[in-house]
C-alpha cells in the first residue's frame, strides 16, 4: 500500500524515522553527555549549586528523551519489538537518573515506566500520528497504536508498577512523594502530546496555541510540584529556594521535548504535505 496515503492528515504532519530526525535528537544527546562529561571532570570537593541545577537539567532532559524514545518507537510495527525497545528505553533512563539524580533504582524504573504507560495511552488518544519507518511504509493508519497485545502489555506493565511502588519506601511523607509522582505521570504526557502536535501541526494558529498550552501546563506542573515538596518539607525551606530547582527539571524537560519535536518536524514526511 503506498506510504503517500498514510501521510494525509488533514491537521498534522506524519513523521518518518530517518537521517534528519535521528541527527537532530543524536545531537542533542551529545550536548546532554558532553554537560554531563564538564561536570563529571570538573568535579571538587565542594558541589556549587550550579551543579545542582545542572543535575536537574539532565534530569529533566533524561525523561524528555525517553519520552520522545517511546514516542518514535511506534516506527517499529511489531508490537513486542516496540514494547520491548520501550521497556530497555525505560530501563536505560533509569540508570541514566542514577547517575545525575538519586541513586535508587527501583524509584526511578517506577517512576518512568508509570510516565511512559500513561503517554502511551494518551497518545492513543489524542490520536498523535505514528512516526513511519525507515522504509515509509506503515502497515496499519499512522494514528493507531494500540492493539491488542499492546493491551496486554500495558496492563502487565502497570500492575509490576503497583508491585514496584507497594516495596518502595518513600524518602518523604508518602501522602506527597506520591502526589508528585502522579502529578508528573498525569501533566509530563499531556506536556508531550501539545508539544508535538504542535510541531507537527499544519496551521501556524494551531501550532502557537498548542506550544502555548504546553508552556502553561510547564508551568503549572513546576508551581504544583514545587508547592507540594514545600508542604512535604513541613515550610522548612522557603517557596522561593523550591520553585527555581523544579523550573530548571522542567525547563530541560521541555527542552529535550522540543528537540523531539523538530526532529519530527524535520522528517521527509513534511515534504509531502
Amino acid at each position: 500500500m503506498p506510504d503517500d496515503e498514510f501521510m494525509q492528515h488533514p491537521n498534522y504532519l506524519t513523521p518518518r524515522l530517518g537521517r534528519k530526525p535521528i541527527a537532530v535528537v543524536t545531537l542533542w544527546c551529545v550536548i546532554q553527555i558532553g554537560l554531563y562529561a564538564f561536570h563529571f571532570f570538573d568535579r571538587t570537593d565542594v558541589e556549587y549549586d550550579w551543579e545542582l541545577y545542572l543535575k536537574l537539567w539532565l534530569t529533566g532532559t533524561t525523561y524528555a528523551m525517553a519520552a520522545g524514545g517511546c514516542w518514535m518507537a511506534t516506527a517499529l510495527q511489531q508490537v513486542f519489538v516496540r514494547y520491548f525497545a520501550r521497556t530497555l528505553l525505560a530501563a536505560l533512563a533509569a540508570f541514566v537518573l542514577t547517575k545525575v539524580g538519586t541513586d535508587n533504582l527501583l524509584r526511578h524504573i517506577a517512576t518512568m515506566g508509570g510516565l511512559l504507560v500513561l503517554q502511551c495511552i494518551l497518545f492513543f488518544l489524542l490520536r498523535l500520528p505514528s512516526w513511519l519507518p525507515l522504509d515509509g511504509k506503515a502497515y496499519s493508519t499512522p494514528d493507531h497504536q494500540f492493539r491488542i497485545a499492546d493491551v496486554i502489555v500495558a496492563t502487565t506493565s502497570i500492575a509490576l508498577l503497583l508491585s514496584a511502588a507497594i516495596r518502595y519506601s518513600a524518602p518523604i511523607d508518602s501522602f506527597y512523594y506520591w502526589l508528585v509522582s502522579v502529578v508528573l505521570w498525569g501533566l509530563g504526557p499531556v506536556i508531550a502530546g501539545s508539544l508535538f502536535m504542535a510541531m507537527l501541526s499544519r496551521s501556524m494558529r494551531r501550532m502557537v496555541f498548542l506550544l502555548s498550552a504546553a508552556l502553561v501546563l510547564t508551568a503549572a506542573t513546576v508551581g504544583s510540584v514545587a508547592y507540594s515538596e514545600y508542604l512535604a518539607n513541613n515550610r522548612t525551606f522557603g517557596i522561593e529556594i523550591i520553585l527555581p530547582l523544579y523550573a530548571c527539571l522542567m525547563a530541560g524537560f521541555f527542552g529535550g521535548l522540543f528537540a523531539v519535536g523538530l526532529a519530527a518536524r524535520v522528517s521527509p514526511a513534511e515534504a509531502t504535505s
